[in-house]
């Protein structure tokens, strides 16, 4: 009985036996505040959240498809505009201005080439090669 009594009047009066007793205390009390947060999550009316990661669709069935347009209602008061049906590749309504200028010194150059009249008729630009056509002599 006296070593009881001798040993708890040590401990009480120990700082390191004053610290550890606080650092249980406070240990206990946040293992409980867990426990009770913990069975609050575990309550059937919140479910856990469910993640999934990856899915796999192998078949897709459509019931039923609804398209409907009301083409008839609408009313077209003026169309304007250009059609342009195969390959156009960016080409706009007119041509840029150095595109005229362009086929301008085309025309000219064009009409140069041309030169003057020769007997009363220009110079052909298309000039064609000088051909002699023979015969085979026979063997």
């Amino acid at each position: 009985m006296i070593f009881k009594f001798l040993s708890q009047h040590i401990l009480k009066h120990n700082p390191q036996w004053q610290l550890m007793n606080r650092k249980l205390l406070a240990l206990e009390s946040e293992l409980k505040a867990l426990q009770t947060d913990n069975e609050g999550e575990q309550n059937p009316s919140h479910p856990p959240a469910t993640i999934i990661e990856h899915v796999n669709i192998e078949k897709v069935i459509i019931e039923k498809y609804e398209q409907s347009n009301n083409f008839g209602a609408l009313g077209i008061k003026s169309l304007e505009g250009r059609l342009n049906i195969g390959a156009n590749y960016g080409m706009s309504s007119s041509l840029p201005q150095d595109f005229e200028d362009l086929f301008k010194q085309k025309a000219v150059l064009n009409e140069k080439k041309v030169g003057t009249v020769k007997n009363g008729q220009p110079t052909s630009t298309s000039q064609t090669p000088k051909t002699t056509i023979r015969s085979r002599n026979a063997l």
